[in-house]
């Protein structure tokens, strides 16, 4: 049975808290992936993921910062992706399968929390990352922009505002891709072809034709 994806648009813990409860209940043990992190200094992301955590008694907290071992993905609650530069962190998964295992993990019922670019990943590819608010440069010369395709051949785009309503219809029409666009309180929960709106603000479907909001708690199918 297939699990479930929270695909969060990111921002800061005030901004996040809904989603953040949402991701954490009846989880014990976490692992945490910030390989997206720009400077690779993962220590210091790991000093900010542990408070967090802790806020909703969540102490039991494993990082990957190595792909080439095998995180055991199957014994932990939840799969927390963290945020910073999507061609890095697409890159990094796909050099040792990481990425395929995420996947598996997913579809045979694990839960996976994503932030931003822990999010954008999840689409049929990352191109929406260098027209994101937070635009990503390609600084490790990824080539296959592909993503894991879990949302039914949607793009993803982070920290959306509306204002961004122009250049994600023109990026649908030129790309032939529709767009679900997250802002930064806010997350849609993935299960296969189901989708919920979780947060403080509407998430907005993006296609050639035009842009539908969908409403905290609505639901729409992919």
């Amino acid at each position: 049975m297939v699990g479930e994806l929270i695909l969060g648009g990111g921002g800061t813990e005030e901004e996040a808290l809904e989603v953040n409860q949402y991701v954490t209940q009846d989880v014990n043990k976490v692992l945490y992936i910030p390989l997206a992190w720009k400077d690779s200094d993962y220590e210091s992301c790991l000093q900010w993921f542990t408070p967090l955590m802790s806020k909703f008694n969540i102490t039991d907290i494993a990082m990957v910062t190595d792909t080439s071992k095998d995180p055991l993905l199957d014994t932990f609650d939840v799969v927390y992706i963290g945020g910073g530069n999507t061609f890095k962190l697409l890159k990094a998964l796909r050099g040792k399968g990481l990425d395929q295992k995420l996947l598996s993990y997913y579809k045979n019922g694990g839960r996976i929390a994503g932030s931003s670019a822990g999010s954008l990943i999840f689409g049929k590819s990352i191109d929406t990352a260098p027209i994101c608010v937070h635009a990503d440069v390609n600084t490790v010369g990824l080539k296959d922009t592909s993503g894991l395709d879990a949302c039914q051949g949607w793009d993803i785009q982070a920290h959306y505002v509306d204002n961004q309503e122009n250049n994600h219809m023109n990026y649908s029409k030129g790309i032939g891709r529709n767009v679900i666009g997250i802002p930064n309180e806010s997350a849609v929960v993935v299960q296969e072809k189901s989708c919920k709106v979780i947060g403080k603000k509407s998430v907005s479907l993006i296609t050639k034709e035009g842009v539908k909001k969908i409403d905290v708690n609505g639901t729409f199918s992919l």
